[in-house]
């Protein structure tokens, strides 16, 4: 019983994780659209306390739907009846799933215009749908355990190179003055686009495509911690 309620748990987590994903990917397609009640309601130059005050959930899809012309009409319609997107990718964004730090740091400062351009890639060369419907995802938790040590300096932005194998290290992980027992918060970075085939289809599907769209994905973020 306890299994099934930890399960049903995840579950349920997930599902909001999905659903506030499209619901801020569709509200920006809205607001790109043009659909000026939403303009009114929610952009700070323009914003009405009154239009923002009367823009409960139910007026916002409804409005979205009647409006729009493009993918933020489809992704409320999706959210209207639970036809939610899929993960398609996942990763914990920690040291044992990626050993080089440099490409941690690069993923996790992961944004802005190198985020487009690999949901684009992904669309296009590994899922097959239009760019605007693949929404990659970082997630963060502070972890109340952490206690940083010397906390007026950032060492997590150093990288010390190792001549021996050429691997890249935090400071934090190589110097005894800046380790903790303790991540400063728990991070994962999430891929959910449109899949309409099987649960079992899915997973032979993102198996079978995993390490295509981690290579998309850290080449981008790389990129992005570049410019």
């Amino acid at each position: 019983m306890a299994r099934y309620h930890m399960r049903t748990q995840v579950s349920g987590h997930r599902i909001r994780r999905i659903a506030d994903a499209m619901l801020v990917r569709g509200m920006d397609l809205a607001l790109d659209e043009g659909i000026e009640e939403l303009r009114s309601a929610f952009l700070v130059n323009t914003a009405s306390l009154d239009a923002f005050l009367q823009m409960d959930d139910r007026r916002l899809t409804e409005l979205v739907i009647g409006r729009s012309h493009g993918s933020a009409g489809e992704i409320f319609r999706r959210l209207r009846v639970r036809n939610l997107y899929k993960e398609m990718f996942s990763l914990a964004i920690t040291g044992d799933s990626l050993e080089d730090d440099e490409e941690r740091i690069a993923i996790r400062q992961f944004g802005g215009e190198s985020l487009r351009k690999a949901e684009a890639r992904l669309a296009k060369e590994v899922l097959g749908v239009r760019p605007e419907e693949v929404i990659i995802d970082r997630q963060s938790t502070e972890n109340p355990t952490f206690r940083d040590p010397v906390p007026r300096l950032d060492p997590n932005t150093i990288v010390v190179l190792f001549k021996e194998n050429g691997l890249k290290k935090q400071f934090t992980s190589v110097s005894a003055v800046f380790q903790s027992s303790a991540e400063p918060s728990a991070e994962h970075l999430y891929v959910y686009a449109p899949f309409a085939g099987s649960r079992e289809k899915r997973e032979e599907f993102c198996r079978k495509h995993r390490q295509k769209m981690f290579d998309i994905i850290l080449e981008m973020a790389k990129e992005g911690l570049n410019q």
